[in-house]
């Protein structure tokens, strides 16, 4: 089917990572396409003065600031010799964490953007001494990063290499950011090798290199240490823009009765001297599916040809179904393999949190709950919005409810209620909405149903929005953010699949409408699948306690000898679905349910065929 999706700029506050308006009315999300430049290649044979890998020029900053470094741009000044741990809940935005674990360990270059007063855009860098390059065909530069940056347009962290030391002539600039989700800290360290043979292939004579902070970026902070310049290894692919989804969407729990093809693909850099043949494999629970993509030639990058000629994407020929009975989750790990020894194959290969095929639970997060201390998205200052993820229907079905997950920082007391939206027309059309519900203590830290109270019916072929809308006022609400969402970039499998609008999805403010790329932990409850022999309860037997209850809190012990997926529902004296859940049963199980936002009285819990009664006190 066609997706619209409003395409967008990061920006963030505080711990949100959000995106700009968009500049249009109705973008598609943009598609992965291959870069295969017609380059002359040469094949790139390192010179016999050295050895591929051999360190023609290093620093670690073990003796504080080097000699002959320089630091420019209007906030030059903030990049400083550091060792220590950084923590600012400012107007920087609530940035806490250690030094770079880097190789030399001790001092190391920072950029501390959120010393910086207020979100206006940074422009920074420093700049190392001069290098003297011995005339290989082959040179990179290789250094060890740790950073968090929001806001990013385009190529927000770079390095740009140049053989003049002022940069007025013949400044190359190449991306640093290796594909990091915005407001997504990296890895600890990052160690990047970035291939300049395009431009200093076979020179003979100095460079300088600038580490540049650039206003494509508003804040958060950027760590270096371990910089080398070295002659080419041969052999030295990385992959990024790693991608696993079902029509674009990362989904982590697909409902049965929504099973669709899973589909790979990366992009993959050549860094090395030589050409590869690279293919991409998809695994699948070690062996239970796997899939490649077409042998395709990635050429090295020599003196004279661009970039993006030595960078493409692979897909797999063939797509995963999963079978519609529930089953052990699903790890997806995907690598890039060559027909030759990589120097580094760790960078290659990425395996991905598990996803599930459930009853009727639909999700994009990865379930792993985020902490206090900035790991959830909130609003500003009390201010009114509504977040959450796209959900596409292959079946005709009902909604039943919508999951939202109340981080431990929300206001006891804050009123939160929750809508779907279709958006197969484009715009965002509303379909249901909840009762308010408000927040209490014991939802903090805690997943919160909240039925839809028409259990609207959902069209095969649509597409929907399910949120979460905060009606600020003074209250701050923090859903909880898991795993990392589609960025709005070129070279995004989709484009973004989560949003977050200021003050509703239907009627944003003027430019505040964005998309977040820190998954918001929003999950849509469909009507359960039926049929399948692991939600009956032949294998499992179960009981509940206490019952009644006085404070509306029910333990449903579960006991079964196998493993079993198990369909949990709780419905009203009217028939109205106000929980709907897929438990996992493997032995001796206990799952807690509560009513305590609900008023007194009897209400029926359903598993599998048995239903038994629940009263409130």
């Amino acid at each position: 089917m066609k997706k619209i999706y409003l395409c967008a700029i990061a920006l963030s506050v505080g711990s949100i990572s959000f995106g700009q308006l968009s500049t249009f009315d109705t973008p598609t999300r943009a598609m992965l396409t291959h870069q295969n430049d017609d380059v002359n290649t040469i094949k790139n044979i390192n010179n016999g003065d050295k050895t591929p890998g051999q360190v023609i020029w290093s620093e670690n900053f073990t003796g504080g600031m080097p000699t002959g470094y320089t630091t420019g741009g209007p906030n030059g000044s903030s990049w400083v010799i550091n060792q220590n741990p950084i923590n600012n809940q400012g107007t920087g935005g609530f940035t806490n964490t250690g030094p770079i674990a880097s190789s030399s360990a001790g001092n190391h270059m920072l950029f501390f953007a959120g010393n910086e007063g207020g979100f206006t855009d940074r422009d920074s860098w420093f700049q190392t001494t001069s290098i003297d390059l011995v005339g290989a065909l082959s040179h990179t530069v290789r250094f060890e990063q740790k950073f968090r940056l929001c806001c990013a347009s385009a190529a927000a962290l770079n390095i740009v290499v140049s053989a003049d030391s002022t940069f007025a002539t013949g400044a190359y600039t190449y991306d640093a950011r290796r594909g990091v989700a915005i407001n997504s800290m990296s890895a600890d360290p990052l160690v990047t090798s970035i291939n300049i043979s395009d431009n200093f292939g076979g020179y003979t004579g100095k460079i300088w290199i600038r580490f540049h902070w650039n206003l494509g970026a508003s804040h958060y902070f950027w760590m270096i240490d371990d910089i080398s310049v070295i002659e080419s290894y041969d052999n030295d692919m990385i992959t990024f823009q790693n991608y696993y989804g079902v029509d674009n969407v990362p989904y982590t729990r697909i409902p049965a009765t929504q099973v669709a093809p899973v589909d790979f693909s990366v992009q993959t850099t050549n860094v090395g001297a030589a050409d590869q043949n690279a293919t991409l494999t998809a695994d699948i629970n070690g062996g239970l599916f796997t899939a490649t993509s077409a042998v395709t030639t990635i050429p090295a990058l020599v003196f004279g040809a661009t970039v993006s000629g030595s960078t493409d994407s692979l897909f797999t020929t063939a797509s995963f179904t999963p079978p519609t009975t529930f089953a052990v989750p699903y790890t997806v790990t995907l690598t890039v393999n060559t027909d030759s020894t990589d120097v580094s194959p760790s960078d290659n290969t990425v395996t991905f949190n598990p996803f599930e095929v459930t009853s009727g639970e639909y999700a994009q997060d990865d379930n792993v709950a985020a902490t206090s201390g900035g790991g959830g998205t909130h609003s500003t200052h009390g201010d009114e919005f509504e977040a959450g993820n796209y959900y596409d229907m292959y079946t005709n079905t009902n909604a039943l409810s919508i999951d939202v997950w109340v981080h431990t920082d929300s206001d006891v007391g804050g009123a939160i209620e929750v809508k779907l939206y279709d958006l197969t027309s484009g715009s965002f059309v509303l379909v249901d909405v909840s009762n308010p519900v408000v927040i209490a203590a014991g939802d903090l830290g805690a997943w919160m149903s909240i039925p839809l109270p028409n259990t609207p019916a959902l069209t095969a072929g649509s597409y929907y929005f399910a949120c979460v809308h905060a009606y600020g006022g003074g209250s701050e609400f923090y859903y909880g953010t898991s795993g990392t969402s589609p960025a709005n970039t070129p070279t995004s499998k989709g484009g973004p699949t989560s949003l977050i609008y200021y003050p509703t999805m239907s009627a944003p403010a003027t430019g505040a409408n964005f998309y977040t790329s820190r998954t918001p932990m929003v999950r849509l409850h469909i009507s359960p699948f039926v049929g399948v022999d692991a939600v009956e309860t032949s294998n499992v037997n179960f009981n509940v306690f206490p019952n009644p209850s006085n404070t509306g809190e029910f333990n449903i012990n579960l006991i079964s000898n196998e493993t079993n997926y198990v369909a949990l529902t709780v419905k009203n004296v009217v028939g109205q679905t106000i929980i709907n859940e897929t438990v996992s049963v493997v032995g001796n199980t206990t799952h807690t349910i509560s009513l305590t936002d609900y008023s007194k009285g009897v209400y029926f819990l359903t598993i599998g065929k048995e239903t038994v009664k629940l009263i409130v006190d």
